[in-house]
């Protein structure tokens, strides 16, 4: 085998490898949408974005430093090729899986803040309570001349 298609084997595959890390990377901002309860599409807009971004940058990259800038047909055929090896090979289990394992391990942070919440709210009702009492018994409303002139 010639030195050139040798080379052209090597960019292939290496096109390829960087299109699984491409699609590996997007499952890992799939894996925080699922996460992270998302209101609405502009933080989906702004991760796919940022993402488009990187890939781009990184596809810029490789192609032009195996290649010297010069595009090639099977590069590009390459990346998607690596994509697609990769969604063939992990489907949706791998994203179902992480996203289970951190909600899971998030489960004890959930309730420790949900505990916090229930602490601060009745400590807020206490504090309302106390002050309806004691505006009650003085029939100020607990404001000083300073406050009012705020």
């Amino acid at each position: 085998m010639s030195t050139l298609i040798t080379w052209e084997w090597g960019y292939l595959l290496t096109s390829m490898m960087w299109g699984m890390v491409l699609a590996g990377c997007y499952d890992i901002i799939r894996v925080f949408r699922r996460v992270v309860v998302h209101r609405g599409v502009r933080w989906i807009f702004a991760e796919d974005m940022v993402y488009w971004m990187c890939s781009g940058f990184v596809i810029f990259h490789v192609t032009f430093l195996i290649n010297d800038g010069i595009i090639r047909s099977f590069s590009i055929a390459g990346f998607a090729m690596g994509a697609a090896i990769y969604r063939v090979a992990t489907h949706n289990w791998l994203v179902d899986m992480l996203a289970a394992c951190i909600n899971f391990l998030l489960i004890p942070l959930k309730m420790l803040i949900r505990y916090f919440k229930m602490l601060f709210s009745w400590i807020f009702k206490v504090k309302v309570t106390l002050d309806e009492k004691v505006r009650d018994k003085t029939g100020k409303t607990g404001e000083t001349e300073e406050t009012e002139a705020l």
